[in-house]
């Protein structure tokens, strides 16, 4: 079972979600073109670390 809310730009692509039973957010970063470049989690109530992840392309 889930519940996770998602928040969407104007081209429909996930910026943030939020995950109520695991107590976890999210936030996606991209580029102008919408290629993913960085994930952040954070702990909604500080109990689990967060992460942070970076995508390069070349």
């Amino acid at each position: 079972m889930s519940n996770i809310t998602r928040v969407s730009d104007a081209d429909s692509r996930v910026v943030s979600e939020r995950d109520a039973l695991r107590n976890m957010s999210a936030r996606y970063t991209r580029m102008a073109d919408g290629t993913l470049t960085r994930i952040e989690t954070t702990s909604d109530d500080g109990k689990n670390p967060g992460s942070a992840s970076t995508y390069a392309y070349g």
